[in-house]
This record gives C-alpha cells, structure tokens and sequence, in this order.
C-alpha cells in the first residue's frame, strides 16, 4: 500500500479569526487585507477633497452677501439629510444580502455524506468494488467542479479548459470525448451525474451492491448533492434586483453630496457639538460606516468572485479531492481492530484529567471568566505544578479589572452624577494598547496575578501623572478683534475638558487594584 498523503485542512484562518483577547482585537483593527478602510479609502480621499474646496471657496471666495446665501443653502441641505433614513435603508439591504450569502455558503455540497454511504453499501475489498467507489465519487466532484467553472472566475483560472480536468485526474479522456460531444444548449454541468447513475445500475448488475435500501439511500444522498448544485446555479443566475442596489447606492452618495455643503463650519450657531473646526470627524464616522456598510453589501452579493472575503472555492475543491482520495483508497485498510476498550477488572470509572501545562493555556491572557477560573480550581482539577493557580488567577485579573471599571464608567456616564464624566472609549483604546505592547513571550509565555497586577497599577499612575502635568499647561485665550471677545479655540477647548474627565477613571482604577489584592491574598489563603 503507497503511503497516506498528507491532508491540510488549515486552521490558520480561524486562528486570525480568534479574537477574544484585546492583543487579537487591535491586530484586527490594524490589519489591510479584508478591511473596512480597503474597500473606503476612495470614496474617503474624494470626500475630504470636496470638502475643503468647498471650506476654502466659503471662507476665502465669497463676501458677505454669498455667505448668507451659502447658509440658506446650508440649511436646505442639511434639512435633506434628515429626510434620509440611511441606517434603516442601509440594514434592511445588508441583512437580505448577508442572508442570502449564508445561504450560499450552506449550500455548498459536501462529498462526505455520499463516501460515507458508498464505504457503507458497497464494502468490497476487491478490485471491481474500488473502481465502482472510486469512479462514482470522482463523477459526483467532476459534477461539482463543472458548476464551479461556470460561477467562480479563481475556479476557471485553475481550471480554464477540460484538459487542465484530465491532467488533475478529475475527469477521463473518454468522459471529456464524450462531454465535447454533446451540443452545448444550456450548462452540461449535470451531465456526470447521468453517468453516476448508469455506474451504479451497472453496480446493481454485478451484484455488487446487493441490497436495494442501499441502492434507495445512495441514490437520495446524491440527489441531495445534485440538488445543491444546481441551488448554487440559481444563486449565480438570480440575483438581488438591481433596483434595490441602484436605490440604496443613490440614497448613499446624495447623502454625502449633501453633508458637503449641510456639514460647514460657518460659525458656533451652525455647528453645535462640534470639536473641530477645519475637519468633519462626525461626517467621516458617518462615511465610513455608511459607506462601509453598503460596499458590505456590494461584495456580498456575489461570493464566487475574487474579493478577499469572497468563498475559497479552490480550497474547497482541494479538500474534497484530498477527503475522497483518503478515505475511499486507504481508510478501509486502516481499521483498528474490534476489542473491549474497558476490561471486566477495571472498577475506576473516574475521568483521567492531562495535567495543565502553563506553555499550552495560553490561548489568549484574560479569555476566561472569574466564575470559570474560580470553578476550575475550586473543583479539584489537576494542577501540575504550584505556579499554576497563579496563572490562572493572573489571566482572570486584567479581564476582571477591565470589567468592573468599564461598568463603574457606564453607570458615571448614564447617571450623570459624578463630576466628571470617564469617556470610555479613549479608556478601552489604552487597555487595548497596553495589552499589544506588554504581551507574554517566548521566554516567559505567562504572567502570574501580581504581575498583571503591578502592570496594571503602574499603567494607571504613569497616565494619570501624565493628565497632571498636561492639565498644568494653561490654555491660551485669543482676542477675536471683529467680535471684541475672548475665545479658546474648539480643539484646544475640547482635549482639556476630556483630560479632565478621564481623570475619573484612573481614580476608580486605583481603587480596583487595590480590591483585587485583598481579593488575591484571600484566594490565597
């Protein structure tokens, strides 16, 4: 018997994809590829463009009687972007077209289901017996990959003719004879499951598929196969009205279009909670998440394409190819044999626990709760070594801490009732930070309590020493001439009554850590 290939399903995809610790979320933000701000960056760059022309046109092209004729503009369209319900429009359109882009996904046939069946029905070790298991899977893929050639352009660049088929053993040269022969009316896609059919009769001829219910239950396991692929047919043939799109991309674009002229700085009246004067921080949130919804949308529309997100069909093809190949030539030679895997003179019935390696937990710092961290050693499982209460209360610390502030600063904010409000944003982007530049390494891939204690404590102090000393930096007042009035400008105004309120949260934090110390010290004891 040759040698088992190697089979690689991959599992680094969905090691990107866990980000259940503030290390993987800000590697997440940070990343280009599959991006909110890849499929943005040009309806961004053309927006802040227009927007400062018009800005410098306003502030520096038009006298007095033009700018009260701009702010009469100014109010007509800002009065338009209330008239347009953006996020509702937006949210009913991403979750029709991310419906029906799961739906595709699930739709996808798996050759499993069917090799099962066949090693079940027809388990002959023969010669004759391998053939008929072999070719029938291989016309059920063949069928499959002729779908996939006429949805999916990577497919059709991997396979761009028949030939490119027979040399990956997928189809015979007899079989392409005989699918060249046939005139091209509709998509011959679902030509190879006539010939599964006549395989399997043939099979039933020989005897050696014997048993009718066998013969019924292959038979309905791949209809169930042919009937996914020609779903994926109709996905790729219909899809979402056009009409739909062309609204919810107008609705967009003229909204923006809009907020060009509505979103001006034309003095203190027309920009009420504003922080900036020369640049639109709201307008832009609003760009990037409106835009980036509907360019959500636009690739999910079509998921046989080329995009980054789009499905990886070639790797799927080379799954099945690989599945089948392995399970229909070498799994059935590879049995273990038949015995009682539990002697008459074994009484213990207790679970065996692996004890916990400090090396191989670190999955991520803080992902586990305090409640299943206390059960784990409360409960009595194993532990290796002495160090390994410790590691577990230390990535149960930071989690912990993060979380009783974060609902200290919702309760202060709601409320309103502490005299300075914690904004909580700016506090979530430092924990994050400090997560990304203190993580674990080789050398020591664990941190213990105090540690992650000590880390947290001096993070607070450092930055509240930090909010100190720029809160002694006076703020400069400067004379407005035209106005005769003193005034501080909106950005200078803006940072130093945040600073102020984030002080709040370094307070609370100081407090916690030192709650978490008693609470240690107990668990210790």
């Amino acid at each position: 018997m040759s040698p088992i290939p190697s089979v690689h399903v991959g599992c680094d995809e969905m090691d990107k994809g866990a980000m259940s610790n503030n290390v993987g979320i800000g590697a997440m933000l940070l990343r280009w590829k599959c991006s909110v701000y890849k499929v943005v960056y040009r309806e961004f760059l053309v927006f802040i463009v227009l927007f400062g022309i018009v800005s410098v046109v306003y502030r520096n092209g038009l006298d007095e009687d033009q700018k009260r004729a701009f702010h009469e503009s100014q109010t007509f369209f800002d009065n338009y972007t209330k008239l347009i319900s953006l996020p509702f429009l937006l949210g009913f359109y991403v979750t029709i077209v991310a419906g029906r882009w799961w739906q595709q996904y699930m739709t996808i046939p798996w050759p499993d289901k069917l090799m099962l069946t066949l090693q079940m029905y027809v388990p002959g070790k023969d010669e004759r017996s391998r053939i008929i298991r072999r070719v029938l899977l291989r016309r059920a893929l063949l069928m499959l990959t002729l779908l996939l050639r006429s949805i999916s352009r990577a497919v059709r660049r991997r396979f761009p003719t028949l030939q490119d088929l027979v040399k990956n053993g997928i189809m015979t040269q007899t079989e392409k004879q005989c699918y060249e022969s046939i005139s091209p009316v509709v998509n011959l896609f679902w030509v190879p499951s006539t010939w599964f059919a006549s395989t399997l009769n043939e099979a039933v001829r020989d005897g050696i598929l014997a048993d009718p219910a066998g013969n019924k239950l292959i038979m309905e396991e791949f209809l169930e196969f042919r009937a996914n692929c020609g779903a994926l047919w109709s996905y790729n043939w219909v899809s979402i009205p056009m009409v739909y799109t062309q609204v919810c991309t107008l609705a967009t674009y003229s909204y923006f279009i809009a907020c060009l002229m509505a979103r001006q700085y034309t003095g203190p009246s027309s920009a009420v909670g504003a922080i900036d004067i020369y640049f639109p921080i709201g307008t832009v949130l609003e760009l990037v998440f409106y835009v980036g919804l509907l360019k959500v949308a636009e690739q999910m529309k079509n998921p046989f394409g080329d995009d980054d997100e789009d499905f990886d069909l070639n790797f799927l093809l080379t799954r099945h190819l690989k599945t089948v190949h392995l399970g229909l030539d070498y799994l059935n030679d590879l049995v273990p044999p038949l015995k009682d895997d539990q002697p008459a003179n074994n009484k213990d019935t207790r679970q065996q626990f692996t004890p916990i390696n400090p090396a191989l937990v670190n999955i991520g710092r803080f992902a586990r709760s305090l409640v299943n961290v206390l059960s784990a050693i409360t409960m009595g499982m194993p532990v290796s070594v002495a160090e390994d209460k410790n590691v577990l209360l230390g990535r149960m610390i930071g989690g912990f801490i993060n979380v009783v502030i974060l609902m200290v600063g919702l309760v202060a904010w709601i409320t309103e009732n502490c005299p300075a409000q914690p904004l909580i944003p700016v506090y979530l982007m430092m924990v994050a930070a400090v997560n990304l530049f203190l993580k674990p390494n080789a050398i020591k891939p664990e941190w213990n309590f105090f540690e992650v204690l000590m880390k947290d404590v001096v993070t607070c102090l450092v930055s509240y020493a930090g909010y100190v000393w720029i809160n002694r930096v006076p703020i400069v007042n400067i004379y407005d001439a035209e106005n005769d009035y003193n005034y501080c400008p909106r950005y200078v105004f803006f940072i130093a009554s945040w600073l102020n309120k984030i002080s709040l949260i370094f307070s609370v934090w100081i407090v916690g850590c030192i709650l978490i110390v008693l609470f240690a010290i107990c668990i210790n004891l």
